[in-house]
């Protein structure tokens, strides 16, 4: 059988990995338009600030594919899909044949309205050569004993992360976030809150509820933005973080349906029964609601490729959906969150315990005696157990009271439910 996935990415891998574990004969080729092994993309900061380079943050080296006998197709850019004679065409003109297809493209910067974006030093961030550029522009500056001033569009996850690796270089940082907080998606106001105040304690320059309308320069070159406000900032370079989209530029022409991303099933199956999809660019279901939703987070992408894995050759096995997930270096600081961060109506319950002073905050949310989301800033060491929790949809009744003690562990739960866990771990 002749498989191919499209995307290097996690979810890629993770279809290659679950299928070599079962399928030793299927040809497999990975189509991708970079050029490098897999890699970590949350650590491309760590390119950014110049304390690594891409060895260090290499998902699966290049003896991966060789011992797994995975085709690779690098450099090479997939362009269409013909659904019909379940043909995959390249850029460079080349066709390759498929009995089963894996998209798995990721996502893609949204480029938001703004005039003068064809200037240089105009920079996007989510590539290890994204991070590679904005680097080697720096460091060309510094020698010249330059103070760098850079803007970032976008305060989210991409946006944070970025000025991170920026601050490290001793860059001047301005976030700007067009809504009231940053971070967003995975804290809530109080969490934000912290996360800024971390932020402004590294010399991190923050604007809340504005936007940037134009780039500003003579010719090609960079000086500042202008913002909706009004307010003018000088800058020597923009990083363009307002967040991603499903990239589904290969699913034009086809018949594939589509809403926020490419539409699946239970078991990451599209309208069309030879293709699959899954990753950033996967709109699946989710594991609490049940709802389809875009989940673009990497440990979730490389879940759902596992599981398309075994679902192209055959092997049924429903995913269990998406489950929101985020963890975040905030400048020496760890946080995670899960699930919901805030609760939709008054029907959730919320246990919290906030300290501004050790930039400390716990928050759980409980919906009909379960818990549904979480937030953690600082004192991590238990979130491993709530997410164990979440996910096996424990009642949570008989120890809820307990939940936010320092020393909460198994210890605080009944025996019943510890066999449970520890023989189906989360």
């Amino acid at each position: 059988m002749e498989i191919v996935i499209i995307g290097n990415s996690a979810a890629g891998i993770g279809a290659a990995e679950a299928i070599r574990k079962n399928d030793e004969l299927s040809k497999i080729t990975i189509i991708s338009e970079e050029t490098y092994p897999a890699y970590s993309k949350p650590f491309i900061k760590y390119i950014l600030s110049g304390k690594a380079d891409f060895n260090n943050i290499v998902y699966r080296n290049e003896q991966f594919y060789e011992k797994k006998n995975i085709n690779t197709i690098f450099g090479k850019k997939a362009v269409s899909i013909n659904q019909n004679k379940r043909i995959i065409r390249l850029r460079n003109g080349k066709n390759v044949k498929y009995d089963r297809l894996l998209i798995a493209t990721g996502g893609k910067t949204i480029i938001p309205p703004i005039k003068g974006l064809n200037k240089k030093q105009i920079f996007q961030f989510i590539t290890y050569d994204d991070a590679k550029n904005i680097y080697n522009f720096i460091k060309k500056d510094l020698k010249r004993k330059k103070k760098i001033n850079a803007a970032v569009i976008g305060g989210g996850l991409i946006g944070f992360s970025a000025a991170s690796g920026l601050e490290k270089l001793g860059v001047n940082v301005t976030i700007i976030e067009l809504l009231p907080y940053i971070l967003s998606r995975i804290f809530d106001k109080d969490g934000s809150e912290i996360a800024q105040k971390i932020a402004k304690s590294k010399g991190i320059k923050i604007i809340t509820g504005d936007s940037a309308v134009s780039v500003n320069g003579k010719g090609n070159n960079v000086s500042g933005i202008t913002l909706k406000s009004g307010k003018k900032i000088q800058c020597d370079l923009v990083i363009l973080a307002a967040g991603v989209t499903p990239n589904l530029e290969i699913c034009e022409k086809t018949k594939l349906k589509t809403n926020l991303g490419i539409i699946v099933d239970k078991y990451l199956k599209t309208n069309i029964p030879e293709i699959f999809a899954a990753g950033d660019v996967t709109e699946a279901p989710d594991g609490l609601g049940g709802k389809n939703n875009v989940v673009a987070i990497w440990p979730n992408a490389y879940r759902q490729g596992y599981f398309a894995g075994f679902n192209m050759i055959n092997i049924k096995r429903p995913f269990p959906g998406n489950f929101v997930m985020n963890s975040i270096d905030l400048f020496g600081i760890s946080s995670i969150s899960g699930g919901l961060i805030d609760a939709p109506d008054n029907n959730y319950e919320i246990l919290s315990d906030k300290n501004d002073e050790t930039f400390s905050y716990k928050k759980i949310i409980i919906h009909k005696n379960k818990i549904v989301g979480y937030i953690f800033i600082n004192e991590i060491d238990k979130t491993g157990i709530f997410y164990g929790l979440m996910l096996n949809k424990v009642n949570v009744k008989n120890f809820k009271q307990h939940l936010l003690k320092s020393d909460f562990g198994f210890v605080y739960t009944d025996k019943k439910l510890r066999k449970k866990l520890f023989e189906n771990p989360a």
